[in-house]
This record gives structure tokens, sequence and C-alpha cells, in this order.
């Protein structure tokens, strides 16, 4: 279940010396506070959310939002909010995926690499994940190389989905026959995003 909320923290509290409470009217008594809201998942903060104020006064103990206050406290109450700065961890939850995203970037550039290199230099027992016709997936196996093809060995299943294959990919799936296809033909199935991924 995914707990999505949000929380305010408190930033700054000032209290004027003068400016009358607009409930008991005494001077002097009111205390200005100022809180900056954030959004959060599992309590983890995202981003922050704007600031949002509150007057309390000493005397009644009564609060007010700041259009209640009075003149002379709504303009101390708005030079607080432009001076209070929150803290930077209410930006924690999307620093990190940031950083998510960018090693997942930095991940799929090493794969692709990687698999440009496998291709380059097949090696006996190299899976490769590939599209097969009607959206079906499956895999086939390396069983050995030569200077211009690849005698691979088939699976003997299929999936619908490509994050299914891990299900078919076993290895009393493979099953004879081992037969060739030109690295110049696996390389067209490569750039042409048939060859979804190579393993070794």
């Amino acid at each position: 279940m995914l707990i999505y909320g949000s929380k305010a923290i408190h930033l700054a509290s000032v209290k004027p010396r003068t400016g009358c409470c607009p409930n008991c009217e005494s001077n002097g008594s009111i205390t200005l506070h100022v809180y900056r809201r954030h959004s959060h998942i599992f309590w983890i903060p995202l981003f922050p959310m704007g600031k949002l104020g509150r007057g309390h006064c000493e005397n009644c103990n009564t609060e007010f939002k700041p259009k209640k206050l009075v003149e002379s406290h709504k303009q101390a109450y708005l030079r607080l909010k432009s001076e209070s700065r929150g803290p930077i961890w209410q930006w924690a939850g999307l620093a990190i995926f940031v950083c998510f995203i960018i090693g997942a970037v930095v991940a799929s550039n090493v794969q692709d690499k990687r698999e440009l290199e496998y291709l380059a230099a097949p090696e006996p027992g190299d899976i490769y994940k590939y599209k097969v016709a009607d959206g079906l997936y499956s895999t086939f196996k390396v069983m050995r190389v030569d200077a211009d093809s690849l005698y691979i060995m088939d699976n003997s299943y299929e999936v619908d989905k490509y994050s299914g294959i891990y299900k078919v990919d076993k290895e009393e799936n493979y099953m004879e026959p081992v037969y060739g296809v030109s690295r110049d033909q696996v390389l067209e199935l490569h750039e042409a995003g048939d060859i979804m991924r190579i393993e070794r």
C-alpha cells in the first residue's frame, strides 16, 4: 500500500513588540510562526510544497491565519516568510529519485557497451533474449562459434511478455537440433531491436 501525504515543519518565529491581538486586543502578545510543507511517500520527504503561517496570541491563546492579523503583523509575517529558509532534507526524496534515474541511465549505457562487445566476440554459453514473431519472446543459446557463424540451440518455449522470459530461460528447455546462423544475421536482428538482451 502506497502511503502518501504531506507534513509541515516549523521554520521560524518572531514576536513583534507592537500590534494588537484581533481577538482580545492585547498589545505585543502575538507570536508569528512560519512553516514549510513537504510531500512524502512512506514518510520519506519528496519536495517542498510552499510556506504557511500562523499568529498565536499568548494572552487569549487564539490562533489566526495571516489574513486575519492586523496590518503591522501581516507585514512582519511576510518579512519573516521571505527570510525563512527550509532545510535541504525536504528535497531528499527528489534527490534519491534523480540519483536512481542517473544510475539507471549509466547502467543501461554500460549494458549496451557490454552487449556490443558480446556481439563482436560471441562465446559458447551466451544467452540471447529475442523477440519472436507475433509479439512473443524467447531465447537461444550459443553452443559454438566460428569465424562466420554462431551455432545455436533454441529454447523450446515462448512467453507473451519480455518480463516473463526468466520463467523459460532454463537449461532443460534448450533442445536439439543445433544449427548455424550467420553473424551478419545476428547483427541485423540486434540493429532491428529484435534481440532484446545478451547475457553471459
